[in-house]
């Protein structure tokens, strides 16, 4: 049986844990934000900190975070837009576990969802190795996919 509120109440719940809070009870979180502020100040306000950072023709795999925490802090304060990446990557990794076990071909869609709940909310997400998490949820909707197909 089919339970139309059920995903509204779980990523409701993810909403709650980010935006429920002043400061988001992560980790790594606060390095993210202070990363994501360098990064903005140094690419998009040519802001050279009196030559103290410098940033390098390259960007390291595991910036990804930063990048995308940075390029919403364009239109936001750095607080929201780590918030905002932090619940969309939520929803991501909520979806790409649910759609990923929906395509073993599983029945029981209120367990589907309840594990993919519960995983979502795996020690990488709640301490925010944001990195990581970002390509277990698109390798998730990958395997998805391709399992679909």
């Amino acid at each position: 049986m089919k339970h139309p509120y059920l995903h509204f109440f779980y990523l409701s719940a993810i909403g709650f844990y980010i935006f429920g809070f002043e400061y988001v009870p992560a980790q790594d979180y606060p390095n993210l934000l202070y990363q994501a502020h360098i990064f903005t100040q140094l690419v998009f306000h040519g802001n050279t900190f009196g030559g103290v950072f410098s940033l390098y023709t390259y960007i390291p795999p595991n910036a990804i975070s930063t990048v995308v925490i940075a390029i919403f802090s364009i239109i936001s304060n750095p607080f929201f837009s780590g918030k905002l990446y932090l619940f969309l990557l939520g929803v991501a990794l909520y979806s790409g576990i649910y759609r990923y076990l929906k395509s073993f071909e599983i029945q029981y869609y209120f367990l589907i969802a309840s594990i993919s709940f519960y995983l979502t909310f795996n020690l990488h997400y709640v301490a925010a190795y944001l990195n990581f998490v970002t390509g277990l949820a698109v390798v998730l909707h990958i395997l998805a996919t391709i399992r679909n197909n």
